[in-house]
């Protein structure tokens, strides 16, 4: 009756972009590209096309849509998709209800994993620091970059060669935080901005200045900013919140098998 058969992302576009316009939200930038680096699988229903779902790492599902029209059918195709390409986990984000639904289904546990924010509409203090100060990466910066980011992001010159990155420095030059841009490629009007900023600095106003003046830039193109953080990364989250952005979303990790199952 069901038949999975590995395809393309060009194969099921329509289905794809029918779902985005369903949720009518957007993910960040994380979930963008590990939907994008999955293996797209068709589904079939008595030989008509009628969805797909997408796996990445083998056994992690990233995506599944059937139209509502065959939501009669969605349960069972979830189900057998679990069983058959033993699905450990999937990432869904709550606004994405239908498979919130499913994966409350069928889950044994779930792990926090994010949480999504948007512009707020009250307004907040101004930041500490002008927006003079912040500049776009260059490749003179990637020492100073990679000295005292940790590990926040990686790839820093590729990241400078695609102006994602962004350097605060105060008036002498000293290096004080990052700024990260990430515009998103399932919704171009969309874009993933975050802050990191050196020990010395922190709770200075530093961070929440990055990402204040980063929605300038995005405004100022026509982008909407996106930030996002770890679940139990309370300070970040309290750094956007200072910042004028709300936590209007979570991602959620499904777990369908116990951890001694294999």
């Amino acid at each position: 009756m069901y038949k999975f058969v590995k395809s393309t992302y060009f194969e099921n576009k329509s289905f794809f972009m029918t779902q985005l316009e369903l949720i009518n939200n957007c993910y960040d930038d994380y979930l963008d590209e590990y939907i994008l680096k999955s293996q797209f699988y068709s589904i079939f229903l008595n030989e008509n096309h009628i969805g797909y779902f997408t796996v990445i790492d083998e056994n992690i599902l990233t995506q599944f849509f059937v139209p509502p029209s065959l939501l009669m059918y969605s349960q069972d195709i979830f189900s057998k998709v679990i069983e058959d390409f033993n699905i450990r986990m999937m990432i869904v984000a709550s606004f994405d209800e239908s498979n919130m639904v499913r994966c409350l289904d069928e889950h044994t546990r779930i792990e926090m994993h994010s949480y999504y924010f948007k512009k707020n509409i009250i307004p907040v203090r101004k930041p500490e620091f002008e927006k003079k100060h912040l500049k776009p990466a260059t490749k003179n910066d990637l020492d100073d970059i990679g000295r005292y980011t940790e590990e926040f992001i990686d790839n820093h010159e590729k990241r400078v060669i695609k102006n994602q990155l962004y350097t605060l420095r105060d008036s002498k030059g000293e290096f004080i935080g990052l700024g990260v841009l990430i515009k998103h490629t399932l919704n171009s009007k969309t874009c993933s901005i975050g802050a990191f900023c050196r020990e010395e600095y922190r709770n200075k106003g530093a961070g929440r200045s990055i990402i204040i003046h980063l929605n300038e830039i995005c405004e100022e193109n026509g982008l909407i900013a996106r930030p996002a953080c770890w679940y139990y990364n309370i300070i970040c989250k309290k750094m956007l919140e200072s910042a004028g952005f709300v936590a209007d979303s979570r991602v959620i990790k499904f777990f369908f098998k116990d951890d001694d199952e294999k």
